[in-house]
């Protein structure tokens, strides 16, 4: 799965693709954009259900599960925290 942020101009930024069934924590700042792919193929993956995933604040301060997958599918599973303080 390769996870993918929306930068401010608009532009994806790639980050370090995880092999199936594995997961990972991230934090990023609210109203970040992230869109999520499959590694080789460039098929679109949902999060959520939403093939576009918008970090929202967490609540009581707990991280979310982010499920990715293919639609129709539950493949993959990712730990998200959603937070306003994060340095990139």
């Amino acid at each position: 799965m390769q996870p993918i942020w929306m930068n401010f101009q608009g532009r994806p930024q790639p980050y370090p693709a995880l092999p199936l069934g594995t997961g990972c924590r991230m934090n990023t700042p609210i109203g970040h954009i992230w869109l999520f792919c499959e590694v080789g193929t460039d098929w679109a993956l949902t999060a959520n259900r939403s093939e576009i995933y918008t970090a929202t604040p967490s609540i009581n301060g707990q991280p979310a599960i982010v499920n990715i997958c293919l639609p129709g599918n539950n493949t993959h599973n990712i730990l998200c925290h959603r937070d306003s303080c994060w340095v990139h």
